[in-house]
C-alpha cells in the first residue's frame, strides 16, 4: 500500500470513528462541548424568531428554557455578522447543535494542519505527514475549545481562507473570509491592519471591497431579522466585563499578581510593527507575517484566553514544517523537537491542573521564542546547504 493510499485509509478511519462517538455522545447538562456555544446558539436562535440577539432579558429566558441548571450565562459578545454565520446552526435543536459543532470543532482541528501545511510546500510539494492531525487535537488551546464548545475556529479558519485566497488571486474572498478574523478583535487587532495595508500598498483593492460587502451583507440581514438590534448590543458591549476577568496575556497575569491594570493596553505599542510586518510579507510570505503578528500580539492583547491560542497552529505546523526539511542542521533539531513537546506537555499540564488563565501567557511567549530560535537556524541550514552545493558542483 503506497502512502497515499495509507493516509486517506488512516483518514477515513479516523474520521469514521470520529463522527460515530459524536452521534453517540450523550450532550447533556455538565457534559463537555456546549457551554460556550450556548449564548451564540440562542442569539443565532432568536434571530431565526426576529427577535433581539443582544437582548439580555430574552437570552436569559432561551437559556433557561434550554439549559436550566446553569446558573449563569455570558451574553454573545461578538459582531453580529457572525451570527449570520452561526444562524444554520441555530436551526437544529441545541442538543443536535452541540453534537455538529463538537464534530466541527475536532474534524477542523485535525484537517486544518495539514492544509496549512501545503501553503508552506506550495513550492516543495513536500507532503504533509499524517501525524499533524496531532499538532491540531494535541494543543491545549484546541482541547479547551473543544472542551466547552468555543467558537474561536472561526478565526482560525478565516485566516487560512484569506491566506488561500489571497494566494489563488481571490481578493474579494479573502476580504471576506477577514471579516471572520475580525469576530474577535482582541485577537487580530494587529493581524487585520497588516493585511489591509498590505492590499492598500500594492492596491489589491478588492481584499477591501470583500470585506466591506460581506459586512455590509451581515449587518444587513441582521438588521432585516432585528431592527432593534443595534441599541442593545452598544448597551452589551457598555456593560461588559472583560476587563476584569484575569485573563492569558502579560496584562492579565500583572492583575492577578500585582492588582494592577498598568499593563493592560500594553498591545497599542506593537501597531508601530506595522511597517515591518508588511515588508515581512514581501520577504517571508503572508503566512509567516501573519504568525510573527500574531506570537508578538496575543500576550500583549487587552484580554484573552487560553482556547483562544489556537489561532498559533499556524505558527505550530510552521515550525514542524521546518524541522522537516532536508536542510535543517541535524545537531539542533531534536532539541527543537524536544522543545515543542515540552511546550504542549507544559499546556496539557496547566489545564489539568486547573491552573488560572493568566497563567497561559507563556505559551505564545514559549511558542515565540522557539519559532524565532528555528527561522533563524532553517534560513542558515539553507544557506549552508547550498554554499555546500556549490562547493560539490565547482
Amino acid at each position: 500500500m503506497n502512502n497515499k493510499r495509507l493516509k486517506a485509509t488512516v483518514l477515513t478511519l479516523a474520521g469514521s470513528v470520529l463522527i460515530g462517538l459524536v452521534a453517540l455522545m450523550p450532550i447533556q447538562l455538565g457534559a463537555f462541548g456546549w457551554r460556550d456555544l450556548l449564548p451564540y446558539w440562542c442569539a443565532s436562535h432568536l434571530l431565526t424568531l426576529n427577535g433581539d440577539p443582544y437582548d439580555r432579558g430574552s437570552l436569559q429566558w432561551l437559556e433557561r428554557v434550554v439549559a436550566p441548571e446553569r446558573e449563569t450565562s455570558d451574553p454573545a459578545w461578538n459582531p453580529p455578522w457572525l451570527l449570520v454565520v452561526l444562524l444554520p446552526l441555530a436551526l437544529f435543536p441545541f442538543e443536535a447543535a452541540a453534537r455538529i459543532w463538537l464534530m466541527l470543532n475536532m474534524l477542523a482541528l485535525g484537517l486544518l494542519p495539514p492544509v496549512i501545511w501545503r501553503m508552506y510546500s506550495d513550492r516543495t510539494h513536500v507532503q504533509p505527514p499524517v501525524w499533524l492531525a496531532v499538532l491540531g487535537l494535541g494543543f491545549a488551546a484546541s482541547l479547551a475549545a473543544i472542551a466547552i464548545g468555543q467558537i474561536v475556529i472561526l478565526v482560525l479558519l478565516g485566516l487560512v481562507l484569506c491566506v488561500l485566497g489571497l494566494k489563488a488571486g481571490r481578493d474579494a474572498w479573502a476580504g471576506a473570509a477577514l471579516l471572520l478574523c475580525v469576530s474577535k478583535p482582541h485577537l487580530t487587532y494587529l493581524v487585520a491592519p497588516m493585511i489591509l495595508i498590505w492590499a492598500a500598498v500594492y492596491r489589491r483593492w478588492r481584499v477591501w471591497l470583500g470585506l466591506g460587502a460581506a459586512a455590509v451583507i451581515g449587518l444587513g440581514l441582521v438588521t432585516v431579522l432585528s431592527p432593534g438590534w443595534l441599541n442593545s448590543y452598544l448597551n452589551t458591549l457598555g456593560n461588559n466585563d472583560f476587563f476584569i476577568r484575569l485573563s492569558a496575556t502579560i496584562g492579565g497575569f500583572v492583575k492577578a499578581y500585582w492588582g494592577t491594570d498598568a499593563l493592560r493596553w500594553l498591545g497599542v505599542i506593537t501597531l508601530a510593527l506595522l511597517p515591518w510586518l508588511v515588508r515581512l510579507i514581501d520577504r517571508r510570505g503572508m503566512l509567516t507575517a501573519i504568525n510573527a503578528a500574531l506570537l508578538i500580539s496575543l500576550p500583549l492583547a487587552p484580554y484573552g484566553w487560553s482556547f483562544d491560542q489556537i489561532v498559533l497552529l499556524p505558527a505550530i505546523v510552521q515550525i514542524a514544517f521546518w524541522l522537516s526539511d532536508p536542510a535543517f542542521a541535524h545537531r539542533s533539531r531534536k532539541w527543537f523537537i524536544l522543545a515543542l513537546i515540552a511546550i504542549y506537555i507544559a499546556g496539557l499540564g496547566l489545564k489539568l491542573s486547573a491552573a488560572g488563565d493568566m497563567l497561559f501567557v507563556c505559551m505564545p511567549i514559549a511558542l515565540g521564542c522557539l519559532y524565532v530560535a528555528v527561522y533563524h537556524a532553517s534560513y542558515s541550514s539553507k544557506h549552508t546547504w547550498a554554499g555546500r552545493a556549490a562547493q560539490s558542483v565547482m
